[in-house]
């Protein structure tokens, strides 16, 4: 059987429980029945009881928020779990130094999710922008997204808010809703018909039809 641990390189899986019995969070075994871990944030220490639900095994931690310190931890639990100062020794008194490779994954997996979430203002396949408007190819490389973000919600700084409001696979359906709907919806900031239909032209101008034939830039893989 293969114990080796997971590389710290590679993201932490987003499927992953920390009732899991594999949980990657794990820091001791307390005992048969107790072990130590840290939550998915790094920000408590979690101390956990086996147990069983429908025939499968289940680690969950008792009522109330866990520790944020090992201090704490020991306040709490220490004269009611049996080996846990023995199990606790060596460890930090902050959770979020307690696992580096840990926090390492989780975070590579965090930011996966982000580079990939097309309504983040800092997305990576931005195709082009004009004031509150912006056209982007989805993470599949399959659509272009037409966003729309309100104009105080702009002025205010960067916001993780672009809303799609059209979502198609040909650049000819992103210029047609341009000048139809766009305009009559009376969001272009003032210009005429004539600068929102050449807006329009000039936004799909270079662009392949199928956004699938574009080559657009390179994003990390999104964790299953």
């Amino acid at each position: 059987m293969d114990n080796a641990m997971p590389d710290p390189r590679e993201p932490f899986s987003a499927a992953a429980r920390t009732s899991d019995p594999d949980y990657e969070g794990v820091l001791r075994p307390v005992g048969p029945d107790w072990r130590l871990a840290v939550n998915m944030d790094g920000t408590r220490y979690l101390l956990q009881q086996r147990g069983f639900a429908e025939g499968c095994e289940i680690w969950v931690a008792p009522p109330g928020p866990p520790p944020r310190s090992l201090s704490k931890l020991h306040e709490r639990f220490g004269s009611k779990v049996r080996g846990l100062a023995r199990a606790c020794k060596g460890l930090p008194d902050n959770p979020a130094e307690a696992a580096p490779d840990f926090h390492a994954r989780r975070a590579e997996m965090i930011g996966r999710f982000h580079a990939n979430d097309y309504r983040r203002h800092d997305y990576g396949r931005v195709i082009s922008r004009r004031g509150s408007l912006r056209l982007v190819v989805d993470p599949t490389g399959a659509e272009y997204r037409l966003q729309w973000i309100p104009s105080g919600k702009l002025l205010a700084g960067p916001c993780d808010d672009w809303k799609s409001i059209c979502i198609t696979p040909k650049a000819s359906e992103v210029r047609a809703y341009v000048r139809e709907r766009v305009y009559d919806a009376s969001d272009t900031s003032g210009l005429a018909k004539t600068e929102v239909e050449a807006f329009a032209d000039e936004l799909v101008a270079e662009l392949p039809e199928h956004a699938k034939d574009g080559q657009w830039p390179d994003l990390p893989q999104r964790p299953a």
